[in-house]
């Protein structure tokens, strides 16, 4: 998969993971236009990243490779407790 030259969602998405957002909800460190999720509650955002876990394959065009990532999802499932996340506001 490669990256929208303008939007870079996957960019963002992997800033949302590392960085978190700020307190106008704007993606940390996200570059492209939009990285801005004034319509998620925090808590919506919380949930969200408790869910999904990010595996970065932005450039990635080995189908073997992407299907090991795929297939070690369930392996390495989050174990989070939600109550000890939370968003800071830098």
């Amino acid at each position: 998969m490669v990256d929208s030259p303008v939007f870079y969602p996957g960019k963002a998405i992997e800033c949302l993971f590392t960085y978190g957002i700020d307190q106008d909800k704007r993606i940390k460190n996200a570059i492209g236009h939009f990285s801005v999720l004034r319509n998620l509650s925090e808590d919506k955002i919380i949930r969200f990243l408790l869910q999904v876990e990010l595996i970065n394959c932005i450039n990635e065009k080995e189908i073997d490779i992407l299907n090991q990532k795929i297939n070690s999802l369930d392996k390495n499932k989050k174990h989070i407790d939600p109550e000890h996340i939370s968003i800071n506001f830098l």
